[in-house]
């Protein structure tokens, strides 16, 4: 079995799960200690691709991503037990995949523009709005946008629309629910006004209306 660091002092506050592919292990953080599992320290063995060395840079290349990422989601119609979603590519992968011609500079851009929305909104501290606006659009995963529902109906002018993309088809009722509700703790109705498919992803257009006026 591998061993793990007891304590990691690199890691950021709360729950990191840490692979070694130099050394094919993944141990389990929380505040930089090592958690335990079943009575047993949380380092376990891990199988990487056919090209274990090297970072990924792009698909069928068989090697596994390197640097931070923030797991997103989990997808219950995987192949793969316990399949985890990552935030991944990041804007580093797609400056490169620019500069070596596999993607186009509108492809650059979606990804530079998805990363640094998940940043700041999972970040401990997201970003104060600025004046709302009358189209908000989050291309974030499931997970982001109910921690910051509150944070993304603030950012849309009454009457604006806010636009959902990057969730599953089995997602929508927890997304609806939490832009719904994050909304009612303001005093704002919401109305689903639309939805769009491209195979088991979905965008949804939410209408965010003016704050209710209470009766003195």
């Amino acid at each position: 079995m591998p061993v793990c660091p007891d304590v990691d002092d690199r890691l950021p506050p709360g729950v990191v799960v840490v692979v070694d592919k130099s050394e094919l292990r993944l141990g389990v953080y929380r505040d930089g200690r090592l958690l335990a599992y079943e009575g047993a320290p949380a380092c376990f063995p891990v199988a990487l691709g056919a090209a274990p060395e090297g970072d990924k840079r792009a698909r069928g290349d068989e090697r596994t991503p390197e640097g931070w990422f923030r797991v997103t989601h989990r997808n219950p119609q995987s192949s793969f037990h316990l399949s985890l979603g990552l935030s991944y590519p990041t804007t580093r992968h797609a400056e490169l995949a620019l500069a070596e011609g596999r993607i186009d500079r509108a492809t650059r851009d979606r990804v530079v523009v998805s990363d640094l929305t998940v940043e700041q909104l999972a970040g401990s501290s997201p970003p104060a709005p600025a004046a709302p606006a009358e189209v908000v659009l989050a291309n974030v995963l499931i997970g982001v946008i109910e921690d910051h529902a509150g944070h993304l109906v603030a950012l849309v002018a009454p009457g604006g629309a806010l636009v959902v993309s990057g969730v599953l088809d089995t997602q929508i009722d927890r997304a609806l629910a939490a832009i719904t509700a994050a909304a009612a703790s303001v005093d704002r109705p919401v109305t689903l006004c639309a939805a769009a498919s491209s195979g088991a992803w979905r965008a949804v257009v939410f209408r965010i209306g003016h704050q209710r006026v209470k009766g003195v």
